[in-house]
């Protein structure tokens, strides 16, 4: 109760930035009996502000290896990607490597 009442509304609004959150906040704010004109609101900015960076990220992102791809090619892009991927494999091996020690 003493969280909801202080943070209540940031929480509903970056609740909609979370999966799991998104579900355990709008009960929280529920079971909190917070004004449903309030909840609604600060709901509706969280998901909106969601899909419009998310939509954003992907469509400049989307550019952005256009880019690339005409670049250096399909084949550039692909060896890219796969240099990517084989550095992040990479930091969690490390990193559970650390966490076991």
């Amino acid at each position: 109760d003493r969280f909801f009442t202080r943070w209540g509304t940031r929480a509903v609004f970056f609740g909609r930035w979370v999966s799991v959150a998104r579900v355990v906040v709008a009960w929280m704010a529920g079971i909190d009996e917070m004004p449903f004109p309030r909840f609604f609101f600060w709901n509706a900015l969280g998901g909106a502000t969601w899909a419009t960076t998310v939509s954003l990220v992907v469509y400049y992102g989307g550019k952005g290896a256009e880019n690339v791809i005409s670049k250096v090619g399909l084949y550039g892009a692909v060896a890219l990607g796969a240099v990517l991927v084989v550095g992040l494999v990479y930091m969690k091996v490390r990193e559970r490597r650390r966490a076991t020690e």
